[in-house]
């Protein structure tokens, strides 16, 4: 029930999965977006399981899974990741669809992102072990846009930070880019001092 396909983007292909949908469906696909460095494949229990009665999607971000490396100075620019997911939202939803927008980890930094600056296309989003960042302009996300959290029940205890909560931005990868990272240019964190 699932077909894979690419989407030229000129400066990468990215390789989409989907369901079939319908031309009488007007229920909005749900496009997952995985964190880095996953893969499409981080969804496909959700996409087999969704998919017999839903219009689901996701695809492998620019450089990562069987999506191509990326080229160009500015290839892997926030820009381009949201580009990216406008056009696959048009490819899975038509150019006037809209998606619910499901993201983990620096896919959901991309969804937050893409839910402020083009609120028509995105129906719902869902944001999935990652804390909320800045805009990709620099500044905070306005919180006014997105639904109230649910009402308090009653004073919260102190926790710890969760580490999962640390953002990983993607680099790209060795094997495929031969660019290698700089060690001594690495973050050691510890979340719990």
């Amino acid at each position: 029930m699932l077909t894979a396909s690419t989407l030229d983007r000129g400066d990468t292909v990215l390789h989409v999965v989907k369901s079939p949908t319908y031309p009488h469906e007007r229920r909005a696909p749900v496009l997952f977006l995985h964190g880095y460095p996953d893969t499409h494949t981080t969804w496909s229990n959700q996409l087999e399981g969704l998919a017999p009665m839903h219009p689901v999607a996701t695809y492998d971000m620019r450089g990562v899974g069987d999506s191509t490396p990326p080229t160009g100075p500015r290839a892997t620019d926030i820009a381009r990741y949201l580009d990216d997911i406008e056009a696959v939202i048009d490819d899975v939803a038509g150019p006037e669809g809209q998606v619910h927008l499901v993201g983990h980890d620096w896919g959901a930094m991309v969804a937050w992102a893409v839910a402020q600056l083009h609120p028509a296309i995105v129906e719902r989003l869902a944001i999935l072990n990652v804390d909320r960042g800045p805009a990709p302009d620099g500044r905070e996300l306005d919180a006014a846009r997105l639904p109230a959290p649910p009402p308090s029940r009653g004073p919260r205890r102190p926790r710890r930070p969760d580490p999962a909560l640390l953002v990983h931005l993607p680099v790209p990868d060795p094997a495929r880019t031969g660019v290698v990272p700089d060690p001594r240019r690495a973050i050691d964190v510890d979340p719990y001092p």
